[in-house]
């Protein structure tokens, strides 16, 4: 600093920075609702009119990226008209994968809870499986953002959607003319670019959010209409532009912004206005968003988990007055209100979700597929994502830092790149069921997040090299006990343990891992007890699950949730086993 000259410049306390963000997220769904009113009753009209039809038709949706194709489907499958007329509606992204099995098995269990565990039990293929559930129904199957033109493929898997009730539909949305040819069996509708007065109504609604109409600067409000032609009709770019000129309050800096070349030209489409955006973002939210480039285009992203893997990354700068949780819901509503994020959504698990042992209520989101090439634009050589068939293909490269596998037995895929690679790997999620143990043990010393499941019956990795790990999942593996020195884990901060069926005990000495914050410990229907000395996990807020054991001195009683400041979710097991002494103690009436 002295020898540049540096100055240090107190910023202002985060609570005030944040108050001018606290404010209603703008979801500008809602006008191009309206503006769409006329493209939906024109499809509506159309697949309602092949209800006798006894060959499949395909309705594919054509346009440039960010016009509202996936706003349109959206509005199309929930429209009363089109639920009451189809038995099944179902809805699969492609993006850029089109691998016919792995597309079979998305669509059978979108709906059918049962149909998912009898067709796991049965072994029949996908294919099998895909044209059983389809047999006889009339369904809509809606397949967002296609682009393979792999004619063979798009064939083999037509032959078994054929296989529906007459009046069945395939809709399907795509940038690409030549994939609507090679798909549709009827004339693709070509989406046409948002008319002007709604993009103008998009941009006022965004960057004057913080003002009352009567408070917006004139000279301001005079540039709007020279601002709607830069956006093309394009509601998405819209959307990010009016985000970057709400933080701009100068006629200087609106007129900046007006007058670069590239925020949104046929040649270059929108990706540059949507950089811009993002750059606009304060270092903070940078780091945050670019984070989520890990998980792949269409993801269901769990938002507090997501906020959980921030704050293990030390995204989220420490806060003496506010909790890194709450900064970190903040982040992500300003992100979604800025349409960063997308489909945000919350409420209640499926029944299907909660018998595999996922949370009761749940918080979801996505990111649009041209947001997630911005993020993959600024983390591309962090992120390693295995293919289909991985050893064909040399997919991790030493610069990788985020993982997320989704491939079938993830261990085998680790164990022969790890051999060969020596990546500092931070982030490590793994979708699918580990069945083998994992090598080279040594390599995982980085990790401050782990997430995976196993069908062994001991923890795949050293507790010794996981000093780092401050997020670890657990979830729906089949231990019957967690290795004691876990509790060695001092930075840890979640832990996630729900949907262990076989799973008896925690680790006696937990009380030592005082940085741990949530611990999911429900659906673990073996589970005996809670350990000791519970009280001194001062940090603690989320802990789903607490089931009373019988009097020990090696389990806690009940009467030690009055020291913990809990919220959410919490469920209270072996009732049996508590006295009304503890039961007072406990004092829950003052929980959250």
């Amino acid at each position: 600093m002295n020898a540049f000259g540096f100055k240090y410049q107190q910023q202002a306390p985060e609570s005030m920075r944040w108050r001018q963000m606290d404010h209603v997220i703008f979801d500008p769904k809602k006008i191009i609702s309206r503006s769409r009113s006329q493209d939906t009753k024109n499809v509506v009209g159309t697949l309602l009119g092949q209800a006798n039809n006894a060959d499949l038709s395909v309705f594919p949706i054509v346009g440039v990226g960010g016009l509202g194709k996936t706003t349109l489907a959206q509005l199309i499958y929930n429209e009363p008209e089109i639920q009451k007329h189809f038995e099944l509606l179902i809805w699969v992204c492609v993006s850029d994968s089109f691998d016919v099995d792995s597309l079979a098995k998305r669509i059978v269990p979108f709906h059918l809870e049962k149909d998912v565990v009898e067709a796991a039990a049965s072994k029949k293929s996908p294919l099998d499986s895909l044209q059983d559930v389809l047999n006889g129904h009339r369904y809509l199957l809606v397949l967002d953002d296609v682009w393979n033109r792999e004619s063979d493929k798009w064939e083999k898997l037509k032959v078994r959607l054929t296989h529906g009730a007459n009046g069945s539909v395939v809709l399907t949305t795509t940038r690409d003319e030549g994939v609507a040819k090679i798909m549709g069996t009827v004339k693709p509708y070509n989406l046409a670019a948002l008319e002007d007065n709604f993009i103008k109504e998009i941009i006022e609604t965004r960057a004057f959010s913080l003002q009352k109409e009567e408070e917006r600067p004139s000279v301001l409000v005079n540039m709007v209409d020279e601002i709607v032609k830069r956006c093309r009709g394009s509601p998405l770019a819209t959307t990010a532009l009016g985000s970057v000129l709400r933080t701009k309050t100068s006629e200087e800096e609106w007129k900046a912004i007006s007058s670069r070349s590239n925020i949104c030209t046929e040649e270059s489409g929108i990706l540059p206005i949507l950089k811009l955006s993002y750059n606009d973002l304060s270092s903070q939210m940078n780091q945050c968003f670019a984070f989520c480039a890990v998980f792949p285009k269409d993801y269901e992203i769990d938002v507090d988990k997501l906020i959980q893997l921030w704050i293990a990354h030390d995204f989220i700068q420490d806060h003496k007055e506010v909790s890194p949780e709450t900064i970190g819901n903040r982040i992500f509503s300003e992100l979604a209100s800025s349409s960063f994020f997308v489909d945000v959504k919350q409420g209640k698990a499926t029944s299907y979700e909660r018998m595999v042992g996922g949370s009761y209520y749940k918080r979801t989101c996505k990111i649009h597929d041209l947001m997630h090439d911005v993020a993959l634009s600024t983390m591309e050589n962090e992120c390693g994502f295995a293919p289909e068939e991985p050893n064909r293909i040399e997919w991790l490269p030493d610069t990788a830092r985020h993982l997320l596998l989704s491939c079938e037995k993830p261990e085998i895929v680790l164990n022969d790149s790890l051999a060969r690679k020596s990546p500092a790997i931070q982030t490590l999620l793994c979708d699918s069921y580990m069945e083998h143990p994992l090598q080279h043990l040594s390599k995982y010393s980085t990790l401050k997040a782990l997430q995976l499941h196993t069908r062994r019956s001991s923890f795949p990795l050293k507790s010794k090299h996981l000093h780092h790990l401050r997020y670890l999942d657990l979830s729906r593996s089949d231990f019957e006990a967690l290795p004691e020195d876990i509790s060695i884990l001092y930075n840890l901060q979640t832990l996630k343990i729900f949907g262990c069926q076989e799973l008896r005990r925690l680790p006696r000495q937990m009380k030592y891992m005082t940085a741990l914050r949530h611990l999911y410990s429900h659906d673990c229907p073996k589970m005996s007890g809670m350990p000791g000395d519970l009280r001194k996990l001062m940090s603690l807020q989320t802990l789903t699950c607490f089931v009373a054991g019988r009097t020990s001195s090696e389990c806690s009683n009940v009467g030690e949730l009055q020291h913990l400041n809990l919220g959410g979710q919490l469920e209270l097991n072996q009732l049996e086993n508590v006295t009304e002494e503890d039961a007072k103690a406990a004092n829950l009436g003052k929980k959250k």
